[in-house]
């Protein structure tokens, strides 16, 4: 998946909107990733869950879970 992400952050939230497209066995099909994460903070860590929906073109809707490890570094 190449996709450009475009975010809303309010506190922990972000929704994000991601067109893009999607390699696939019959070539690029163009895709829109939506999503939703919530970011828990421990320290200079994030921790993100986030649920997406990609709607690609010829596949219809394909749901992704995962995870977000970000850590933070004071200059």
């Amino acid at each position: 998946v190449y996709a450009l992400p475009f975010a809303y952050h309010n506190g922990p939230w972000k929704l994000y909107t991601a067109p893009g497209l999607e390699e696939a066995e019959n070539g690029r099909e163009r895709m829109l990733r939506l999503g939703v994460e919530y970011g828990f903070h421990f320290d200079n860590w994030e921790v993100s869950p986030q649920v997406d929906i990609d709607i690609i073109e010829r596949e219809g809707e394909v749901y992704v879970l995962g995870v977000t490890f970000a850590r933070g570094f004071d200059l």
